[in-house]
């Protein structure tokens, strides 16, 4: 008989749990004879009952004290999540949830969902009464799915029994408790007991209370993701998008690897931020992005390590234009590289070039922010795609050669912007408050701007509409090679008074490191390699703010800049265009080991990083002590010609002056593993290395560590 009983009840319970969402007039109260005036549990029963959330056992009984089972429990949140169940009741994801059971589609939607996941072994004991703490879990679960707020904790040590909480159930129940889904009775918590219906239906009516969603009947996701994508790995994952405005207030939900997470859409918005991080895999995996009616797939997604790339036209310099340049000077033999699908790289290019041809209030220099990426052209591709040869040979080749050392897939994102300078990518609260660039003639359009000097390009664009949309990205690190066009944007030009590239540009990363889906990035700044003035048309003096970028790793940190005074030799000065050298190869090889080295511990950074300016005293007058990092074994010097003299020094004897009486010295000595000193016959008002354009290593500067990596520039302004 007692089965019989049970049978009835799941039968009755099924037919009440999947109803359609009818308000009933009557209370229940009024119909079933089992639920009294004036109970604790009367006001909640009614509540269910007429909003169509629980009907009774029987005609005349509600069934109050009956309990419920972990399957009714799980077809109780899908018929109050309006769920469509169709699609499910045929994966055989449990053992014992067979196909064809009332409860089988329930239980697979709850596990699909991420709201069950079994009790053991594949087993999720439908039949088995639920307990407090799992109900707990179950609804927290679904919170979290539903644009719930889950961060308000309960200290649970008030109960006397909280010691009886599974672990598993901790963060659910304080919770629970907190948002008053859950109390105690008499001082305990009873987590490990059952519950009965009406205890149910008290839980649903404080739980519904929270505020249930809707799910969006319309929305769109972020042309930021596209099919063959990667993610970055052990970082939050942020999935956006937007939706007419009427749908505000409603949710959609975000699947990946299991996990789940959801969005509420305020003023045609979403942004949906997972609780879970995700390790480094090359499985290819789908993001699904689910409102009321219909999906949106992300296929074939990886996680790993995602990079910019961002700059002028030395980042824009694309693998095809290397290629070119790499034959016509006779340098393409024994170029390695090749377009392996298998390597686990993938790309996205959002380039200036796109947006140059927009007008009005769109037009590059604008104060507007994209919301969303724009182009067609802007889309994550496979090393194979036909549009591969346009990215960034910097970018790709740095991809490359980290792809053949780690497992870890990679992804590089494209942000270019030729022959602009640092207001370009900057937001418009920063150039607003640095005062580097202009509104012009009241066009709309703002423009760079030194001193009193307007220079004919724009700013802002380069963040305002091709990295603003991208910027809630999470990412491993920033590759950065620009500064050519504030060649005069210096200390050595202004002085100490005003914003000038090193202050711009530290400001700049912390902004992006508050803005951006992680802030833990580091930052890898390109050191200018050697520009010759032999052909006018292709030279521009930037040795002063490459001396001044060196510095950059003492404001920022976690920043540091690549060498390249090496990969650009004298020998090259006759080549047509050495503002753009072909020696991509070389600097995209000494990015991917530093990349090697910092991040996953492959080499070591004393023998890929060249020496780093840390510090400099001024024990008196005419003396300079100059401290440095990353020296290995300590610091040395060339002596290929054996002349046994440190060159590429320079100090300042003019008190007054940034700029003017800078002499060269060859009074340098190595006075520690890590320290050089400077000396000189009148008073030092700074110092500085490789601050001309055309010095090269070995020849005109010639320190490195203990590697032979060469030293980055640097300079000091004392006063």
């Amino acid at each position: 008989m007692k089965k019989i009983i049970i049978s009835f009840v799941s039968v009755i319970l099924l037919l009440a749990l999947t109803a359609s969402f009818t308000v009933n007039a009557q209370t229940a109260q009024e119909i079933f004879s089992d639920v009294e005036a004036g109970k604790w549990y009367t006001e909640a029963i009614n509540f269910c009952y007429q909003h169509g959330y629980m009907n009774g056992v029987s005609k005349n009984e509600f069934g109050t004290n009956i309990g419920i089972t972990r399957a009714m429990f799980a077809t109780l949140i899908g018929s109050i999540d309006n769920a469509n169940r169709e699609m499910y009741g045929s994966k055989g994801i449990f053992k014992d949830v067979q196909k064809g059971k009332w409860y089988s589609s329930s239980v697979e939607w709850a596990y699909d969902n991420c709201i069950v996941a079994g009790v053991d072994n594949g087993v999720f004991a439908p039949d088995a009464k639920i307990s407090r703490e799992s109900m707990a879990l179950m609804l927290y679960k679904y919170a979290l799915i539903s644009g719930i707020d889950v961060n308000k904790k309960a200290d649970l040590n008030s109960f006397a029994d909280s010691s009886d909480v599974h672990e598993w159930a901790k963060n659910a129940l304080e919770w629970a408790v907190e948002s008053s889904i859950i109390g105690g009775y008499n001082g305990r918590l009873n987590p490990r007991a059952t519950a009965t219906r009406a205890e149910v239906a008290v839980m649903l009516k404080a739980f519904v209370s929270l505020g249930l969603r809707a799910k969006a009947d319309d929305f769109t996701v972020s042309r930021a993701f596209s099919d063959d994508m990667i993610v970055q790995r052990d970082e939050k994952l942020t999935v956006w998008g937007f939706a007419p405005e009427v749908n505000n207030g409603k949710i959609v939900r975000v699947f990946f690897r299991g996990k789940v997470t959801s969005a509420v859409i305020e003023n045609g918005e979403w942004k949906a931020v997972f609780q879970d991080t995700f390790p480094a895999s090359t499985d290819k995996e789908t993001i699904t992005v689910r409102g009321g009616s219909y999906d949106v797939n992300i296929k074939n997604v990886m996680t790993g390590d995602v990079y910019y790339v961002i700059g002028q036209s030395n980042v824009y310099w694309s693998m095809e234009a290397l290629i070119n340049d790499l034959i016509a000077s006779g340098n393409y033999e024994g170029f390695e590289y090749d377009y392996d699908d298998n390597r686990n790289i993938r790309l996205f290019q959002n380039s200036s070039a796109y947006y140059m041809n927009m007008e009005g209030e769109d037009r590059q220099g604008t104060v507007k922010l994209y919301k969303d990426v724009v182009s067609d052209q802007a889309k994550w591709l496979k090393p194979s795609n036909y549009m591969t040869p346009e990215f960034s040979a910097v970018g790709y080749l740095t991809a490359y050669n980290l792809s053949k050392k780690t497992d870890v897939p990679i992804g590089m994102i494209e942000i270019d912007a030729s022959g602009y300078a640092l207001t370009a990518f900057s937001p418009n609260e920063l150039c607003d408050r640095w005062g580097s660039d202009i509104n012009y003639m009241n066009t709309g359009i703002y423009y760079f701007k030194l001193g009193d000097t307007v220079y004919p390009m724009a700013s802002r664009f380069a963040y305002n509409q091709q990295l603003h949309p991208l910027e809630n990205f999470s990412c491993a690190g920033i590759i950065w090679y620009q500064g050519e066009s504030d060649s005069n944007n210096t200390i050595h030009t202004f002085g100490k008074d005003k914003y000038t590239f090193t202050s711009e540009f530290t400001e700049l990363m912390k902004y992006f490191r508050s803005h951006f889906g992680n802030s833990d990035f580091p930052v890898y700044i390109m050191e200018f390699p050697s520009c010759y003035k032999l052909l006018a048309n292709s030279f521009i003096s930037f040795g002063v703010v490459r001396s001044e970028i060196g510095t950059i790793p003492t404001m920022l940190e976690n920043s540091y800049v690549i060498p390249c005074s090496d990969v650009w030799p004298i020998s090259k000065m006759f080549w047509s265009n050495n503002l753009h050298p072909y020696c991509k190869p070389e600097q995209a090889k000494r990015t991917a080991d530093m990349i090697l080295a910092n991040r996953y511990g492959i080499g070591n950074k004393d023998d890929v990083f060249g020496p780093q300016f840390e510090s400099v005293t001024y024990p008196d007058e005419y003396t300079a002590v100059i401290k440095f990092k990353y020296v290995g074994d300590g610091l040395g010097y060339s002596d290929d010609e054996g002349i046994e003299m440190i060159f590429g020094f320079e100090t300042l004897e003019n008190p007054n002056s940034y700029s003017e009486d800078w002499e060269p010295n060859n009074n340098v000595k190595i006075t520690g593993k890590n320290e050089v000193t400077v000396t000189s016959k009148v008073p030092i008002y700074g110092v500085r290395y490789n601050a001309q354009t055309e010095y090269y290593f070995p020849d005109t500067v010639n320190m490195h560590n203990s590697a032979k990596v060469p030293m980055v520039a640097f300079v000091d302004y004392k006063n």
